[in-house]
């Protein structure tokens, strides 16, 4: 999956802070927001990149970026060329289908002629409090 690419949108934060602040973003590696987030619906946003700019020694305040991809549900992304696999959000989606590649209905059953295919939902990611964590000032949101 690209991190970078695929979302609906990206909030870029400025976050000023003691350099060992960043080890509470650790917490947040790989969770999507529990609740609603800035404005974003519950399980829309995760963080997808976070650095510190410059080094700084012990003690003093460092310079961070944080980049959060917003994908709320119904935004599809990060299919398969053959169509087997898609991303709903932050969700996975694989197409329903026997390995022989008959495609079915969500139930087990072969799916009718001519009817869309059927994808099976799963998260995968696990959710955090989002608000409970101090992101510094927005900069950006590329969907605006």
């Amino acid at each position: 999956m690209d991190l970078l690419g695929g979302n609906k949108s990206i909030l870029k934060f400025r976050l000023i802070a003691p350099v060992g602040y960043m080890t509470k973003f650790w917490q947040l590696s790989n969770k999507l927001n529990a609740t609603e987030w800035m404005g974003k619906e519950p399980e829309s946003c995760r963080i997808i990149d976070f650095q510190q700019k410059e080094p700084v020694h012990a003690g003093q305040n460092a310079d961070f970026s944080i980049a959060v991809g917003y994908r709320p549900h119904g935004w599809i992304s990060d299919m398969l060329d053959d169509g087997s696999r898609r991303y709903n959000g932050w969700a996975i989606e694989p197409r329903d289908q026997k390995q022989d590649g008959t495609m079915l209905d969500g139930s087990g059953n072969p799916l009718t002629a001519g009817a869309d295919p059927v994808y099976l939902h799963f998260n995968v990611f696990h959710l955090a409090e989002f608000n409970a964590y101090d992101f510094g000032r927005l900069e950006s949101d590329s969907g605006e």
